[in-house]
C-alpha cells in the first residue's frame, strides 16, 4: 500500500530475483531470475492473498537487465552470454537474441521508445543499437579511464537524453544535429550513491 507502506502479500518467484520491469500491453510484471535464466511473468491485477506467478520465460543466460517497449517486446542484458535477449509478451516467448560479443558483456539498458532506439551499457562503452533488428547505430564511451572495468548498472532515457551512472558521476548522453552521439554533461554524485531512478514526469 504505497499510503500506508503495509505489505499486502507477497508472490513467490524462483531463485535470484533481480530486475523488474512492468508491460502495460500484458499487464504483467516481469521478474528477472538469475540461477533459472527465466522471466517470471506476474499478473498485474492478481490476487495479492491468492495469487501466484505464471509460466517462466526461460532465456538462454541470467538476465541482468529489462526494458520495455509498451507495446509488447521486452529488451533483456545477458551479460553471461554477451547478447540481448527480445522477449515478445504477447506469446510469452523468446523471440530473438543479437549477439554483441564484439563489446564488453551487456549490463544496463535503457530505450528510446519514440525512435525505437536501445542505449546498452557494456563496461564504459554506450552502444546505441536499433529496437528492430539490434544494428548499432552509434556508441559513446564515457570518459572514466580509471573505471574502464566497470559498467553503468542501469540506463534511463527521457525527452532525448540518456543517464548512465558510472562511479560517482553520472553522465547524461545526448545526439549531436551531425547524428554524433557525445556526453554532453557530468554530474557528480555522493560518495556510495546506488544507482538512480528516473521520474518521467518530472
Amino acid at each position: 500500500d504505497l499510503k500506508t507502506n503495509e505489505v499486502l502479500g507477497k508472490v513467490a518467484v524462483l531463485d535470484d530475483p533481480g530486475a523488474i520491469v512492468y508491460d502495460p500491453l500484458s499487464k504483467r510484471l516481469f521478474v528477472g531470475c538469475g540461477a533459472p535464466k527465466s522471466l517470471v511473468p506476474i499478473r498485474a491485477d492478481l490476487d495479492v492473498k491468492t495469487g501466484k506467478a505464471e509460466t517462466p520465460i526461460v532465456l538462454e543466460g541470467p538476465p541482468k537487465s529489462i526494458v520495455a517497449d509498451g507495446l509488447g517486446m521486452l529488451y533483456v542484458t545477458v551479460p553471461e552470454k554477451n547478447q540481448i535477449a527480445v522477449v515478445d509478451t504477447r506469446v510469452m516467448k523468446l523471440a530473438v537474441t543479437w549477439p554483441v560479443a564484439q563489446w564488453p558483456a551487456p549490463i544496463g539498458i535503457g530505450m528510446d521508445r519514440l525512435r525505437s532506439r536501445l542505449f546498452v551499457a557494456c563496461g564504459p562503452r554506450i552502444n546505441i543499437l536499433s529496437a528492430a533488428d539490434g544494428h548499432e547505430i552509434g556508441a559513446v564511451t564515457i570518459n572514466k579511464p580509471d573505471l574502464t572495468r566497470l559498467s553503468p548498472p542501469t540506463v534511463a532515457f527521457s525527452d532525448g537524453q540518456a543517464f548512465a551512472p558510472l562511479g560517482d558521476s553520472l553522465n547524461v548522453i545526448g545526439q549531436t544535429a551531425d547524428g554524433r552521439f557525445e556526453v554532453q554533461q557530468m554530474l557528480v554524485l555522493e560518495p556510495g550513491a546506488g544507482p538512480p531512478t528516473l521520474d518521467s514526469h518530472s
